[in-house]
């Protein structure tokens, strides 16, 4: 009687799903950035650039910090509503998108 080899799945792991779950989220996690802190030359950079758009039409581009993330959104700027502390952007599509003023942490044209 000879014994039949498994080859390598012997060697392969088991990982439990819930296992799966807690490394996804830590690796989630790691992707995390801190939000920079504006000095008040780009402040002011940015704030030129979005009363640009908005007396001119142009369209801008922000970058967003949000919980810990960066992405980028494109649009013209429509209405700032300095009370509420926001700003309105419409995309290409015509969508009209409120970006808070305090999530804003670039701006290019």
């Amino acid at each position: 009687m000879s014994l039949q080899d498994r080859g390598n799945i012997k060697w392969q792991g088991m990982i439990m799903p819930e296992h799966k779950a807690q490394i996804l989220h830590l690796f989630h996690d790691d992707k995390k950035e801190t939000k920079p802190v504006l000095d008040e030359y780009q402040l002011e950079e940015i704030n030129s650039i979005i009363l640009e758009s908005l007396e001119s039409e142009k369209i801008i581009r922000l970058k967003l910090h949000d919980h810990g993330y960066s992405e980028m959104v494109t649009g013209t700027v429509t209405k700032l509503d300095p009370h509420k502390r926001l700003l309105h952007l419409t995309d290409p599509d015509g969508t009209v998108k409120p970006v808070k003023f305090a999530k804003i942490i670039g701006a290019t044209i």
